[in-house]
């Protein structure tokens, strides 16, 4: 049985090993690119999970475009809601994380090492249902 790909698009190398490590303990075979602007196309191949911050929003959308059986996850350390309108408008953007801080990753605070809350939606992408962001 293969794993199910996913790549993780993250400039801090400490928050992009880490995000890794999550999702490779959720069941991933995990790529990780620290220069998401670099990255062709071709090299990604045909992730089921495309985890990255919204600074590459665009970039992983277009991607999901490409790749009709993927689906993303962003993570912003700004406010959501101006988030909430792409989460509409692609039904395959499974999750939005906020994040403390450009240095941790989402869901990781100073005070408690807490185990990045991705693993739960990137969990979920495996599922044969797939919910997405819209749904409840």
């Amino acid at each position: 049985m293969t794993l199910p790909q996913a790549v993780v698009l993250e400039r801090n190398k400490l928050v992009n090993r880490r995000i890794c490590r999550v999702l490779g303990c959720a069941g991933f075979d995990v790529r990780g690119f620290e220069e998401p602007e670099k990255v062709d196309a071709q090299m990604l191949g045909d992730p089921s999970l495309m985890v990255g911050d919204t600074f590459d929003c665009d970039l992983v959308l277009r991607w999901l475009r490409e790749r009709q059986s993927a689906r993303a996850i962003l993570y912003t350390g700004e406010p959501l809601d101006r988030l909430l309108a792409k989460a509409l408008e692609e039904p395959r953007l499974t999750a939005l994380v906020g994040r403390p801080s450009f240095e941790v990753p989402p869901r990781e605070t100073r005070r408690s090492k807490r185990t990045w809350r991705g693993a739960r939606p990137a969990s979920r992408t495996r599922s044969p249902t797939r919910p997405s962001a819209t749904e409840p």
